[in-house]
C-alpha cells in the first residue's frame, strides 16, 4: 500500500513539476568531442551546465573521425557516450546503423528553424527527422589579395577581366586560382546553374534517380570552368597545394578557399580580406557545398532526455557565442552570425555571406559515390580530352552505378 502511495505521489509530483523527471536517471553523461580546444571548451560547458543542474558531465576526447565506428562497438554494452558529434556528411550512415535518436520529440516545436540558420538544419536533417543541432559550419568564399584588387570582383565578368590583365605565367603570376578539377570547389558553380549531383523528394529525402549534373546548365557550368583553362587564368597541374603556395607568396589575386587557410595566409603576411563569390554570367551566385558539424544523441543512451537537454544547452545563442569567443568556430546560430561582432569582423563576414547562400552538402551515404566520378569528369573537361555533353552523361551513369553497387 505505501509503495502505490509513493507511486502515485511522484507521479503527482512530476505533472505539477515539482520535481524534474531528470532526477530519477542516473544523473551523469558522457560526451565524447574532439581533442585539444574542443575538448577544453567542452570541458567548461560541462561545468557550467552541472551548476545549473546538478548533472555531471564526463567529457571524453575522441577523434570526430572514429566515434561512429565506436559507438557502434560501445553503444550496445553501455560503454558508449549519450552526446556525439561530427560532420553532418557522415550523418546517413549512422542513421542507417541505428547509432543516433531523432531529436526532434526532445525540443520545443520549430526550435531548430527558429535559432539556426535553414540550410545548417537541412544538413541535420536525414529523411525528414531532425537528428542534431549544429555547433559549427564551414563553407568557401573568395580570399583575394588587396593589393591586386582594391575592391572584391562583384561579377564573374569583372573578376575573370582583371585576372587576364594579373596573370603572367612566366613568371608564376595569377589573378586567380581555385581547384577547378576538384568537385568540391567547382559544384559551387554547377549547383548555380541546377546542375545537381541528386534531387530531392517532396519529404525532403533524396532522389537518387532524379541526377541534373548532366543538363542544359551543367553543360553550361563545366564550359564556363574550361573557359578559365582555355584562357589561361588555371594552368594545367593546378592543385590545392601549389594554390595555397602561390597565394602564401604573393602571387595570386584571388582564390577560392575556407576560413582553415586564414591562418597560414596570416602567417606569410599576405595584405588579404575575404568577401563572397561573385555572381555567375547567369545572375545567380555560386552555391558552395556547405559541411555542418552537429551534435547528436545516442541511441544507446539511458538518459535521452537529459542529453538532449545537454545538446540544447551547448548550443544556445550564449553558448555559441562563446565558442566562437574561445575557438573560433563559426556557428550556424542566428543570434551569432546575424551579431556585429561578427559582420564586422572581415575574416569571417565573407565566409558568413557565402555560407547563407550555399547548400548542405548531401548526407546520404550514397552522396560518397558522386567524389571520384566527378572529379574525373572535370580532369577530362580540362584537359580537352571529352567535352562536357559527352563526359557528364557518363559521369551519371557512373555515380548510379557506384550507388547500385554499394546496396
Amino acid at each position: 500500500m505505501k509503495k502505490k502511495i509513493l507511486v502515485l505521489t511522484l507521479i503527482v509530483a512530476l505533472s505539477l513539476g515539482v520535481v524534474s523527471p531528470f532526477a530519477f536517471a542516473a544523473e551523469e553523461l558522457t560526451v565524447w568531442v574532439s581533442n585539444g580546444d574542443e575538448t577544453n571548451w567542452m570541458i567548461k560547458a560541462a561545468e557550467l551546465y552541472q551548476e545549473k543542474t546538478g548533472v555531471k558531465v564526463k567529457i571524453e576526447s575522441v577523434p570526430e573521425i572514429d566515434q561512429a565506428q565506436r559507438l557502434a562497438l560501445d553503444g550496445p554494452s553501455g560503454k558508449g557516450a549519450d552526446v556525439v558529434g561530427w560532420f553532418h556528411d557522415k550523418l546517413g550512415r549512422a542513421v542507417i546503423q541505428g547509432l543516433i535518436e531523432p531529436l526532434d520529440g526532445y525540443l520545443p516545436a520549430g526550435y531548430a528553424q527558429e535559432n539556426f540558420l535553414e540550410n545548417s538544419v537541412e544538413a541535420l536533417t536525414y529523411n525528414g527527422k531532425l537528428y542534431g543541432l549544429p555547433y559549427a559550419f564551414q563553407s568557401i568564399a573568395m580570399i583575394y589579395n588587396k593589393d591586386f584588387y582594391s575592391e572584391p570582383p562583384k561579377t564573374f565578368d569583372e573578376l575573370i577581366t582583371k585576372a587576364k590583365k594579373l596573370t603572367n605565367a612566366r613568371q608564376d603570376k595569377y589573378g586567380f586560382l581555385f581547384e577547378a578539377n576538384n568537385f568540391y570547389y567547382s559544384g559551387a558553380i554547377f549547383n548555380a546553374y541546377g546542375a545537381y549531383p541528386f534531387g530531392k523528394n517532396a519529404d525532403g529525402s533524396y532522389n537518387f534517380t532524379n541526377m541534373t549534373l548532366a543538363n542544359e546548365g551543367g553543360i553550361k557550368a563545366a564550359k564556363l570552368i574550361k573557359s578559365f583553362r582555355d584562357e589561361g587564368l588555371i594552368p594545367k597541374g593546378t592543385t590545392g597545394d601549389t594554390i595555397n603556395g602561390l597565394f602564401s607568396e604573393g602571387k595570386v589575386g584571388a582564390m577560392f578557399n575556407g576560413d582553415w587557410r586564414i591562418k597560414d595566409i596570416k602567417e606569410a603576411g599576405v595584405n588579404y580580406a575575404v568577401a563572397p563569390m561573385p555572381k555567375l554570367p547567369n545572375g545567380e551566385y555560386p552555391q558552395t557545398f556547405l559541411t555542418v558539424k552537429g551534435y547528436y544523441l545516442s541511441k544507446f543512451s539511458k538518459n535521452k532526455e537529459l542529453a538532449a537537454d545537454f545538446i540544447k544547452f551547448v548550443t544556445n545563442s550564449k553558448m555559441s557565442m562563446d565558442h566562437f569567443d574561445t575557438n573560433g568556430i563559426l556557428v550556424p546560430h542566428k543570434d551569432v552570425v546575424g551579431s556585429e561582432a561578427l559582420m564586422n569582423n572581415p575574416d569571417i563576414s565573407g565566409f558568413i555571406i557565402q555560407a547563407r547562400r550555399g547548400i548542405p552538402m548531401p548526407n546520404a551515404p550514397e552522396f560518397m559515390q558522386v567524389w571520384s566520378p566527378a572529379n574525373n569528369a572535370m580532369t577530362f573537361i580540362l584537359n580537352g580530352q571529352m567535352p562536357a555533353e559527352v563526359i557528364l552523361p557518363m559521369t551519371v551513369d557512373m555515380i548510379q552505378e557506384g550507388i547500385m553497387q554499394m546496396r
